[in-house]
């Protein structure tokens, strides 16, 4: 907590140390004084002993008064003090699909809020990203399954449009897997297109506008959530069930290999 001498708060120069640690326990971080001719230095101790810092208006941009917190020294980003109720513990080990599920963990969290109220104009930008990314982390995910099974290393894919990637999927599909139902196919192409249609670079959930100063592709939509996941979740259906035949073979290979 820090003490603003300001002289722009009438009828509190008189304040004292009481008034201070009423202050303090409440939680306020800046404690107003009216007049800074008024503090004398006994009581300057006194607000440094509550607050720790005293500060002069005419030192500091006014509009921090309207603000808090405020940072007041360096802190640590990363740390393990705190409430441990808070505390997240990240495995040494996280492999590719745990950062595939997060984002669509995230996504369902947020949808569940939107049934809140007028939140539902604001979250609709971190559901569509997170359902976004999590299509794209399935579509590569399933490639390097291929990959590996072919006992190649992983091929570098660029870009973010979604399409590309499940011509990819499907040229590896047909490779491994038995056939699915070009209806399903047909479906699951139905859906990356139009994410490609208004988001090809995933940049329109993040930005109002793109690199190339084009407005985002989500501005003036209308969206209805309910329908959004719901379609969007059939395709991650599909790429689970593609993700798990991947598993399965992945697991006779070293069945073979190890005999």
């Amino acid at each position: 907590m820090s003490v603003l001498l300001s002289p722009v708060a009438e009828g509190v120069n008189q304040t004292g140390h009481h008034s201070l640690s009423a202050a303090a326990s409440n939680g306020n971080r800046f404690f107003v004084l009216a007049d800074p001719s008024s503090v004398t230095p006994h009581k300057a101790l006194a607000i440094k002993a509550v607050c720790g810092t005293l500060i002069h208006m005419k030192d500091v941009n006014p509009h921090l008064l309207n603000y808090d917190p405020l940072p007041e020294h360096p802190e640590k980003l990363v740390s393990s003090d705190g409430n441990g109720s808070y505390l997240v513990q990240i495995g040494a080990g996280v492999d590719w699909q745990t950062y595939v599920s997060a984002y669509k963990m995230a996504a369902d969290m947020l949808v569940e809020r939107t049934h809140e109220g007028r939140q539902i104009n604001w979250l609709i930008f971190p559901i569509w990203y997170l359902d976004r990314h999590h299509l794209e982390l399935n579509l590569k995910s399933l490639i390097w399954d291929s990959d590996a099974l072919a006992g190649v290393p992983k091929r570098r894919l660029r870009g973010h449009e979604l399409m590309p990637l499940w011509g990819h999927c499907l040229k590896e599909i047909d490779k491994w897997q038995k056939p699915f139902p070009k209806e399903q196919l047909d479906a699951v192409a139905a859906t990356l297109q139009q994410f490609d249609k208004i988001d090809p670079n995933s940049e329109a959930a993040r930005y109002a506008t793109s690199t190339k100063d084009a407005p985002s592709g989500l501005l003036g939509k209308e969206i209805n959530v309910k329908s959004f996941v719901e379609t969007t979740k059939k395709t991650l259906t599909f790429l689970s069930a593609v993700s798990e035949g991947f598993s399965q073979l992945q697991c006779s290979s070293l069945d073979d290999a190890s005999v």
